[in-house]
């Protein structure tokens, strides 16, 4: 059958969202490695907290150029200095 050749899509969205994370590593903010994925076919959901605007647009600029990334849906939250706890 040649059905069987076909990557099965969970295992596709598994391996893109691999290497979307990788990629999100390799960027050396530390903010990225908490940011949350989610990958539907080549819809990619990105969220979490980051401290400031440059690093929520160097994150979704990344996720964008990564092949077989169609669309990204932004829902990181930018909340300032993520150290300073105050209370």
């Amino acid at each position: 059958m040649p059905s069987d050749r076909l990557p099965d899509s969970a295992e596709a969205e598994r391996d893109l969202r691999r290497r979307l994370n990788r990629l999100l590593d390799q960027q050396g903010y530390g903010p990225h490695r908490t940011l949350a994925l989610s990958v539907e076919r080549d819809v990619v959901v990105v969220q979490g907290r980051v401290p400031t605007y440059y690093l929520r647009q160097v994150a979704v600029d990344c996720l964008q150029r990564v092949a077989g990334v169609t669309q990204v849906i932004d829902r990181i939250e930018v909340v300032g200095d993520l150290g300073s706890r105050k209370g």
